[in-house]
């Protein structure tokens, strides 16, 4: 499995300097219910959550773990870092899906009004095009941005990793040889699609492809199993592999599953 970026891995979560000190976390939050319950549990270890709500992406049931919550549109990351100074945060993590493909409809620029900052940050990406915008490059510019303004990301497995599906069998069904052939094979096509920043999940039956991930998201790659009778016959015993990407510990982890096994990150 490829090692974090530098940046990423000497990350250390904010201590208390001094007894019955509150200690300040930043949570940038998503869509999906990983962010309520990353929430929530930064609530329960006593921290004390200022929260960026993405607007049209954040659950607002998610104010009820936050000492406060702002929402802001996604391309306001100069008004979200000066809001977590405001507060004394100097560490911050994210959670939840941002959908990407807002960023490429027609417009996208002046439908969602990027700040000053935003805007000089990630110019070379959206203006010049002298930078990539898959994944990888999208993320690391994000933390690029909050990391130059005084506030350092922390992967939320950190802080939650008893959130995070354990490894093993998930049901009292055992998987027979034929199974196993697909999983194992789907497996590798995940961490080649890793390697190549292309998606995270792919959809395997009889070790052949059925659907793989790309721009659109895990949920939505896999919907077309489900458009007709027949596709729905196929999907019921397609097996779905999804694995980690390099830098996606920081933000988007799979926390569902198909029915089979959990294997190793490192297998």
């Amino acid at each position: 499995m490829s090692r974090l970026p530098s940046e990423v891995a000497t990350i250390s979560l904010p201590e208390c300097e001094a007894p019955g000190a509150a200690r300040r976390i930043g949570l940038i939050a998503g869509w999906g219910d990983f962010p309520l319950l990353f929430a929530r549990r930064l609530h329960e270890l006593g921290y004390e959550v200022f929260c960026v709500g993405v607007e049209g992406h954040y659950n607002p049931e998610i104010a009820a773990y936050c000492k406060e919550l702002k929402p802001f549109g996604v391309g306001q990351m100069g008004a979200q870092v000066r809001f977590l100074r405001r507060h004394g945060v100097q560490t911050a993590a994210m959670a939840g899906k941002i959908f990407k493909t807002l960023l490429f409809q027609r417009w996208a620029l002046l439908k969602h009004r990027p700040d000053w900052l935003t805007a000089r940050h990630f110019f070379h990406h959206f203006v010049t095009g002298r930078k990539n915008r898959n994944d990888d490059s999208l993320l690391l510019a994000v933390t690029s941005l909050f990391r130059q303004n005084g506030i350092t990301m922390l992967p939320a497995t950190s802080i939650a990793p008893e959130l995070l599906v354990k490894e093993g069998l998930l049901t009292n069904r055992s998987l027979t040889p034929h199974q196993w052939r697909d999983i194992s094979f789907g497996w590798h096509l995940a961490k080649e699609m890793g390697r190549l920043d292309i998606g995270q999940s792919v959809a395997v039956k009889g070790r052949a492809v059925l659907a793989v991930e790309a721009i659109e998201g895990t949920d939505e790659s896999m919907s077309p199993l489900s458009d007709s009778a027949r596709s729905r016959r196929c999907a019921r015993s397609a097996r779905n592999c999804s694995r980690l990407k390099r830098v996606e510990p920081l933000f988007s982890i799979p926390m569902r599953c198909s029915p089979w096994p959990i294997l190793p990150a490192s297998a």
